[in-house]
């Protein structure tokens, strides 16, 4: 491994079930070293829909992690989301 580097994916396609049935295809933003999900948002503040949006992705991705950020402030904002699976 190269010293500094961090391995990530960018814009990562998620096929998102419920009950079974495909409710769509999403794009999660980063995906670091294959555990870590991170979703970026812009808002005036991090909403549920917003950690319910990772959830999905953490179900269908299987990362025990997933941080949620608003960098719309200063300092940013962020959400630690653990995987319930």
């Amino acid at each position: 491994m190269i010293m500094g580097y961090i391995p990530f994916k960018r814009e990562v396609p998620v096929n998102v079930f419920q009950e079974g049935e495909l409710l769509g295809r999403f794009i999660a933003d980063f995906f670091i070293y294959d555990k870590i999900l991170i979703e970026l948002k812009v808002k005036l503040q991090l909403a549920i829909d917003g950690c319910k949006q990772v959830l999905r992705y953490l179900k269908a991705l299987k990362p025990n992690l997933g941080i949620l950020v608003n960098y719309y402030k200063n300092p940013l904002e962020y959400k630690r989301i653990l995987n319930p699976n």
